[in-house]
C-alpha cells in the first residue's frame, strides 16, 4: 500500500485501459486520518491513477458496465448511502453520485439486466434499482430473514438468485421470483468468512 495507507479492500480486476482485457487493479486504501481513496494500477504494479472518496465506505468496489462501453467503470458506495459511479478515462478518474439510500449498504451490478441490486444489514432488505432516461429509480424491495452482507447475484436463465453471506456466517441464496430463501440453504462454512462470495466455473 501506499506509504501511511492500508488496504481495506479486496482487489478488483476490471478493463480500465479499454482494451477488452480485464488486467488492471483497484483497490481502496485508508490512512490514519480516515480518508479513503481508490487506487489503480497495471499488471505490473505501476500505479494509473487515485480517487478521493468522498467519505468511509466499508464494502469493495464492484465493476460496472453502465455506458456499455466493456466494464471500465466502478462502484462504490459511501457509509453515509451515497452509490458513487466512478469513472476513468485520459488517465483521470471522474465520479457522479447515482443515488443515494440514506444509510450503509453494499451494491452488485447484475450485468444482463442492468440493475444494481443493494443490501441493507441494517434493515434486513434488498432493494433493485433501474435507470430509466439516466435516473435511477427503486424497482424492487425485499424483506430478508437475515441480512445479506456480501450480494452478488446470477442472472443465468432467467432465475434470479442472490446470494450471501448473512450475518451468522452462513451462505444464503434468495429466489427474487419466488420471493423466498433456497433450499438447501443456508449453509453453514464451518469458518468465519472474511470476504463475500464469487462465481467460478470449475467445470
Amino acid at each position: 500500500a501506499p506509504s501511511g495507507s492500508l488496504f481495506v479492500s479486496s482487489p478488483l480486476l476490471i478493463d480500465l485501459d479499454g482494451d477488452r482485457i480485464e488486467s488492471e487493479i483497484a483497490v481502496i486504501g485508508a490512512d490514519s486520518s480516515g480518508v479513503y481513496t481508490l487506487y489503480a494500477y497495471t499488471a505490473a504494479g505501476a500505479q494509473l491513477g487515485t480517487f478521493a472518496i468522498p467519505g468511509a465506505t466499508h464494502y469493495d468496489p464492484v465493476w460496472a458496465d453502465l455506458d456499455s462501453t466493456g466494464g471500465r467503470e466502478i462502484i462504490i458506495t459511501t457509509l453515509s448511502g451515497d452509490v458513487l459511479l466512478i469513472s476513468y478515462s485520459g488517465g483521470q478518474f471522474s465520479s457522479r453520485v447515482l443515488f443515494s439510500t440514506g444509510e450503509a449498504s453494499g451494491v452488485a451490478f447484475t450485468g444482463i439486466r442492468r440493475e444494481l441490486v443493494v443490501n441493507f444489514p441494517q434493515s434486513n432488505e434488498i432493494r433493485f434499482y433501474k435507470e430509466t432516461g439516466g435516473t435511477w429509480s427503486l424497482a424492487e424491495t425485499h424483506p430478508l430473514p437475515s441480512a445479506i452482507l456480501y450480494p452478488i447475484i446470477s442472472d443465468q436463465q432467467n432465475i434470479r438468485i442472490v446470494y450471501g453471506i448473512d450475518r451468522q456466517g452462513r451462505l444464503i441464496a434468495y429466489n427474487r421470483v419466488r420471493r423466498a430463501m433456497m433450499y438447501p440453504f443456508p449453509v453453514s462454512l464451518g469458518a468465519t468468512p472474511v470476504d463475500g462470495p464469487f462465481f467460478v466455473d470449475f467445470n
